[in-house]
């Protein structure tokens, strides 16, 4: 058994210090493992780890916010992955960046909080949505479904549906 959890490093006292840890069953006991990704002088933030299985693969998303990158770093708020050939790794990008779904650029903060179903269903909270040609608006629900196709390192959305549920 196995749990995956994001954490912060606390070997640094740089601010920017997002990890994703393991923790195993062992023996009546948790142990933490070495962390499966550490983000030191990236990003602070690298929530909702977790995995999907598929043809033979580790897949590990998270998800994380554009004000959660350091300074020197460019990043949207998004879901972002990882793709390794066993659960401790090593872990390699998708998409050469990292990045999977991002929110557009019109609207930043429009969707959080991504998670990616074993049948590879993606759903997230939708955080805003735009009314009129400017003005936003707090929604608080369940956004609509897309659903990805995987294909070792690479990964993109198979259907989207527009529509608010």
């Amino acid at each position: 058994q196995i749990i995956v959890f994001a954490g912060s490093n606390a070997a640094t006292d740089n601010r920017f210090n997002g990890v994703i840890g393991l923790a195993a069953y062992q023996n009546g006991n948790w142990a933490l493992e070495p962390p499966i990704l550490i983000a030191t002088g990236l990003n602070t933030e690298l929530e909702l780890p977790h995995f999907v299985f598929r043809d033979g693969l580790y897949y590990l998303f998270w998800c994380t916010q554009s004000h959660t990158f350091s300074p020197e770093v460019v990043g949207v708020t998004g879901l972002y992955g990882m793709v390794a050939p066993t659960i401790r790794g090593p872990y390699r990008p998708l998409n050469e960046s990292g990045l999977v779904i991002c929110n557009p650029m019109s609207m930043p903060s429009q969707s959080y909080g991504w998670r990616v179903a074993g049948d590879l269903q993606v759903v997230s909270f939708l955080n805003d949505a735009a009314l009129g040609s400017k003005s936003e608006k707090f929604i608080g629900t369940i956004s609509s479904k897309s659903v990805i196709e995987l294909n070792g390192e690479r990964v993109k959305r198979s259907s989207s549906q527009v529509s608010l549920v």
